[in-house]
């Protein structure tokens, strides 16, 4: 996942690439405009550090994914942007996918936006994006932009069955479901230089016993989710990981993973 906002689209157009032929045509870029700088100490520095007002961040985010197809897809690539522009540029290497998949990031919450900002933010993923990256999101809601996001890709003359979408979701296994948590409460706090709530923790990452961990995972999958990068978190990764490996993946079976 990239924050696009402080990237410049030729560097990160070859960077990407490369990495596309390094994998063997394996990558999604799975683009997000990070936090506005209100929210965030850290995202304010960074915006600051690069010059660029928090209200670009959409504009930049459109803009970039446009740049980036015309860059792996044309010998002579130009653009005319607000923000980006370039002309003639032969980027090498291309990437193997043609079309190399990019992924919006983000769940838009009308409590912080609006609704038209909501509306606004669906019909950016809808209109630019092979898929929609998401986290900290509910069920219902999920359900929701889901529904929403199938009705404009239609009306942007695009097949809703061609577009992806991939939930970014944390599990802290334990027997003991009050442990599972205060370790992923720890560990996104430490990450993430915040002080999350338990709503907060639990809205994206499952924290309990295998069985609570599959459960929340089957019923994502079954809400519509097509893929699920799961983060293993807590106190000890490589056990995390372990009982991952071992116990939540068989009991899922590996598809859509």
């Amino acid at each position: 996942m990239a924050t696009i906002a402080q990237r410049n689209p030729v560097l990160l157009a070859l960077q990407w690439a490369s990495l596309d032929v390094l994998s063997g045509g394996r990558t999604w870029l799975a683009a997000c405009m990070g936090y506005p700088a209100s929210q965030h100490p850290t995202a304010a520095k960074e915006l600051d550090v690069m010059g660029i007002a928090s209200k670009e961040r959409p504009g930049r985010l459109e803009e970039m994914i446009q740049a980036l197809r015309v860059l792996w897809s044309d010998e002579h690539a130009s653009f005319r942007g607000k923000y980006y522009s370039f002309d003639d540029v032969n980027l090498l290497p291309k990437p193997i996918q043609q079309p190399c998949p990019i992924y919006i990031a983000g769940t838009p919450r009308a409590s912080g936006i609006g609704e038209r900002g909501v509306e606004r933010s669906l019909r950016r993923i809808a209109r630019y994006a092979d898929g929609w990256m998401t986290n900290q999101i509910e069920l219902r809601l999920l359900q929701d932009y889901l529904k929403r996001l199938r009705e404009m890709l239609v009306e942007e003359g695009r097949d809703p069955d061609k577009f992806k979408t991939v939930l970014y979701y944390g599990i802290s296994v334990n027997p003991d479901q009050e442990q599972a948590f205060r370790e992923a409460k720890a560990f996104l706090d430490s990450y993430y230089l915040k002080d999350f709530s338990r709503e907060g923790v639990e809205i994206w990452n499952a924290c309990g016993p295998v069985e609570h961990c599959v459960r929340s995972l089957q019923n994502f999958i079954d809400a519509g989710v097509d893929h699920i990068t799961v983060r293993p978190i807590g106190q000890n990764l490589d056990e995390q990981f372990r009982i991952y490996l071992e116990e939540v993946l068989p009991a899922l079976g590996s598809e859509g993973l």
